[in-house]
């Protein structure tokens, strides 16, 4: 838990008057220390979806929000997890949100899943799991790429795009 890590006085009394008691137990130190580490974890993974999918994809650059999606995710579970109420409300305002651009490949989705992973580990101060997680993904990432038979359906990896002009 995050108190444990945190002198009493790290955050000014300030933080107080805005209602949120708890979030001076945190600290500056462990609240640094878990969003560096969950920019860190998910500029890894962008880093892997780069070097093992980049080739694959269709030109979404998903793989730049990565560090600010992980940021996010990591500050929004740090916080809820000191107010009941702000979480449920949080749960019913995201309920609503829906993606106008939808996932083309599964393995955005794969990607995002690992950063959201990472991130909530981070939040909830499990560092040596981010590490057990990404060491993980990487050894997926090297037997999905360079693996035979199982786990590797043949060399025809890749997209072809075909932009036709209409005849008049």
């Amino acid at each position: 838990e995050l108190a444990a890590l945190a002198p009493q006085d790290a955050i000014p009394d300030a933080v107080e008057a805005f209602g949120i008691q708890r979030m001076k137990d945190i600290g500056l130190r462990p609240l640094a220390l878990v969003l560096t580490a969950s920019f860190l974890s998910s500029s890894f993974v962008s880093y892997l979806y780069v070097h093992f999918y980049r080739r694959r994809s269709t030109g979404s650059d998903l793989h730049r929000a990565f560090p600010l999606l992980g940021v996010a995710i990591t500050t929004v579970f740090v916080v809820i997890q000191f107010s009941l109420p702000l979480s449920l409300g949080l749960l019913g305002a995201l309920s609503i949100v829906r993606f106008r651009t939808p996932i083309k490949e599964p393995e955005e989705i794969g990607f995002i899943m690992l950063v959201v992973a990472t991130s909530l580990c981070c939040a909830m101060v499990h560092l040596y799991l981010v590490a057990l997680v990404l060491i993980f993904a990487v050894v997926s990432c090297l037997m999905l790429t360079y693996g035979r038979g199982l786990f590797r359906a043949g060399l025809n990896d890749g997209v072809v795009m075909i932009t036709l002009t209409p005849s008049v």
